[in-house]
């Protein structure tokens, strides 16, 4: 790929990541075009890459869209990662690199765990008992796949599901977080009024 064709796919992707993440927003190109102090015809001519913004009107839209820029320009940053790479290698690591970047791939000794890794001790987690299930489940698709009528839809749906599975854990996990903050923060509220009276 030379360099003018490099650069028309990323301008395309740019465009699509635009238009992507502005609907996931739910924003109109109106809305968006007027949090980021531009026309709705100037963010119609991004999405559709007719025009290419600078770097100052891509920052300004990913902070209209509350992303990264990153995200603006690749997408899913870790799936963009992973899948960016030309060989099967290289997207192995790379999402090796994922898993043990979010602590759900490390050693204990020479054993690798999946789990949480917090220190010394160890806790298994409802995203590593899912991870575990799909790796069970994939070697019993391997060694069965000849007699499933469909082979590649119930690969599908074995990876939808346990996708949607990691999800609503992760969902779940980040909403007791937000919980809990808020309550410590009452908690800190209550302390310093009760301080602040005396």
């Amino acid at each position: 790929m030379n360099t003018y064709e490099y650069l028309n796919e990323c301008e395309k992707r740019l465009g699509n990541n635009l238009r992507q993440l502005r609907e996931e927003k739910g924003y109109s190109q109106n809305h968006l075009a007027s949090l980021c102090d531009m026309s709705n015809t100037t963010i119609s001519a991004y999405e559709h890459s007719v025009k290419t913004p600078n770097l100052i009107t891509v920052a300004k839209m990913a902070k209209g869209l509350e992303v990264s820029i990153d995200r603006l320009f690749y997408g899913d940053e870790n799936s963009q990662f992973i899948t960016s790479a030309e060989k099967k290698g290289r997207k192995i690591v790379n999402c090796i690199y994922v898993l043990w970047d979010l602590g759900i791939l490390f050693f204990v000794g020479n054993a690798l765990e999946v789990g949480q890794n917090s220190g010394a001790t160890m806790s298994f987690s409802p995203l590593a008992n899912s991870i575990r299930r799909l790796l069970h489940s994939l070697n019993d698709y391997r060694n069965l796949k000849s007699t499933y009528p469909d082979p590649d839809k119930y690969l599908e749906m074995l990876l939808s599901s346990v996708a949607n599975e990691i999800n609503d854990i992760i969902e779940r996990e980040e909403l007791e977080k937000k919980d809990e903050d808020a309550r410590l923060k009452r908690t800190a509220n209550k302390k310093k009024g009760a301080s602040s009276s005396n």
